[in-house]
């Protein structure tokens, strides 16, 4: 009966920790969002509309080079 107490208890730890971790994980990468990511997609799909374009292309080839230049920026900030 005590081995099965312990379990349980080692169990309730490990499920706290990966808790703690998955929700410091996503208050960190709120954080380090910034605003001017989301300025810059808004801007270049205002470009297409502006010249009577279809802006479905503009705005997925701005929200990726946004997603690319977040992702350098976290590199730079990670690496030695």
């Amino acid at each position: 009966m005590s081995a099965i107490g312990t379990f349980m208890i080692w169990g309730a730890l490990a499920g706290i920790l990966l808790a703690a971790a998955v929700l410091w994980r996503g208050i960190v990468r709120t954080r380090n969002r910034t605003d001017s990511d989301d300025a810059d997609v808004m801007w270049l799909g205002q470009l297409g509309e502006e010249s009577g374009e279809d802006t479905s292309i503009d705005r997925r080839i701005a929200a990726n080079d946004a997603s690319r230049r977040r992702v350098a920026r976290m590199g730079e900030r990670w690496l030695p």
